[in-house]
């Protein structure tokens, strides 16, 4: 693929629970690799990928973690959650970040670990260093929020 335009046809021809599916394929083959503490796995995932990370907590009992940029709530399986979740918002995203909010009520209903945050005049991709809606200080300190996430103790 040679423009984002390109890539973005390519990923819209791909089928969401195949996607998911190969995903979890992957997190089998890391559990089996003798370099990876299989206790840590975690996922990280930016809008479209974000969806998926948020489906592999829904679908994998012993993921650590996911994170969840500017991703939508999957539809069903949050009952199944085990992992701690971190989401990142955009204020400007009408789409997507009204959702933060009855996520959360879901989340804390079914006693599951969610954490989100919005920031303030920041749109959706605001992570995306090429695009148009780069937001630079948002994208440090949802990073920096991101790392500290993973790296904190259960």
């Amino acid at each position: 693929m040679k423009t984002p335009e390109e890539a973005t046809t390519a990923i819209r021809k791909l089928s969401p629970l195949t996607s998911v599916r190969d995903l979890r394929a992957a997190f089998a083959f890391l559990e089996k690799d003798p370099n990876v503490e299989p206790d840590k796995i975690s996922s990280v995932g930016f809008c479209w990928g974000g969806w998926r990370s948020f489906m592999m907590a829904t679908t994998i009992p012993t993921l650590r973690r996911a994170v969840v940029f500017y991703g939508s709530t999957p539809d069903d399986g949050l009952q199944n959650i085990h992992a701690a979740v971190l989401a990142h918002y955009a204020q400007q995203d009408f789409r997507i970040t009204g959702n933060a909010v009855l996520t959360e009520k879901k989340m804390k209903e079914l006693g599951k670990k969610f954490t989100y945050y919005v920031y303030p005049g920041a749109e959706h991709a605001f992570f995306n260093d090429t695009g148009p809606r780069y937001d630079a200080e948002a994208a440090k300190l949802a990073w920096g929020r991101t790392l500290e996430f993973l790296g904190s103790p259960d």
